[in-house]
């Protein structure tokens, strides 16, 4: 091959100009040229194919922290202890059950679970805590809410910093309004999430509302019936205050009672005067003071929006002690 290209290097260094001397070199430099591009693309494929397996490994310890390996497959598959086979027969029943989980069979799902629980040996607890977490929501979907409260129970006992386990278990007490042991559950969830869950955040402020509201109801109800203290209950003022000290016969009282309500008394309030005016004169008629009565009877008389009623009883008392009073037409009397 040397020879052929000396050669031609020959025969090209016979060409005239610079175009002979190129061709020269040209072939001169052609049998180094192609081992180096050789060398050089064996170095890519190279660090390509590192590259890839080490993405591979990367992969593979990641999935090895989730779940052990399978028997059949890696490099210790051969000599599988059965601690590990009993722990991936268990996981095999878990990705089944998952299967009828999201097919919606439930009843399949917890029994696979159920197995995965007996396959998967006490040392692993983290997956324990998965499987019984997972038969808890089958539970839930069938609104078996004793049956969630056990199997949450038990996957907090296996990792009791299990978030979804409390969250589920809260879910569960509040469906049964066990409000107070919801309200635990999810704020332990919410300090296991730092509040970063808005579902979560919003099950909890329900939760308050109403624990806050059956609280109060149950100390309504464990009140029972009471009178009101003084505290609670304004004094009586104006013509109440007349009527009540008239009842219990704190007759002093009446005559200031009936005139601060003349008084205070409003256009809307002219009733409630002319009812003082007739009682606070019939007090000063009792205490011989016709003059302060005859006052407060002709005030009454002069108005006419007076009910015909109380015109009559004015009427009468005026007659008792004076007959000079002269006698006022009453409308359909």
């Amino acid at each position: 091959m040397h020879l052929l290209m000396l050669c031609a290097c020959q025969d090209f260094s016979r060409m005239p100009g610079e175009l002979g001397k190129w061709s020269s070199r040209f072939l001169l430099f052609t049998p180094l040229v192609f081992p180096l591009c050789e060398y050089i693309k064996t170095k890519m494929i190279d660090r390509s194919m590192l590259e890839a397996m080490q993405t591979l490994e990367a992969a593979e310890l990641e999935a090895s922290k989730n779940e052990p390996e399978m028997p059949g497959q890696g490099a210790g598959a051969i000599g599988i202890s059965p601690e590990m086979s009993s722990l991936c027969a268990a996981i095999n029943y878990k990705k089944d059950g998952n299967d009828c989980f999201y097919k919606r069979r439930y009843v399949e799902a917890i029994d696979l679970y159920s197995k995965a629980i007996e396959k998967c040996p006490k040392e692993h607890t983290e997956q324990l805590a998965i499987f019984y977490q997972n038969r808890a929501a089958c539970h839930q979907i069938l609104q078996n809410w004793t049956q969630v409260k056990k199997e949450c129970a038990k996957a907090l006992e296996y990792n009791h910093r299990y978030a979804k386990a409390y969250y589920r278990r809260a879910r569960a007490y509040e469906a049964t309004s066990d409000l107070e042991k919801c309200l635990i559950d999810i704020t332990a969830t919410c300090l296991l999430e730092d509040c970063r869950n808005k579902e979560t955040i919003k099950l909890r402020d329900s939760g308050k509302k109403k624990l806050a509201t059956a609280d109060a109801k149950r100390r309504m109800d464990n009140l029972g019936t009471a009178l009101p203290s003084k505290r609670c209950i304004p004094p009586l003022r104006g013509l109440l205050r007349a009527h009540r000290a008239f009842i219990e016969e704190r007759f002093e009282d009446v005559i200031s009672a009936c005139t601060e309500e003349i008084e205070s008394a409003t256009e809307a309030d002219s009733q409630y005067k002319l009812q003082a005016l007739f009682m606070r004169g019939t007090l000063h008629l009792l205490c011989g003071s016709t003059h302060e009565s005859r006052r407060d009877y002709m005030a009454v008389l002069a108005n006419l929006s007076a009910y015909d009623n109380l015109r009559i009883y004015t009427q009468v008392r005026c007659a008792m002690y004076d007959s000079t009073i002269p006698y006022l037409d009453i409308p359909n009397a």
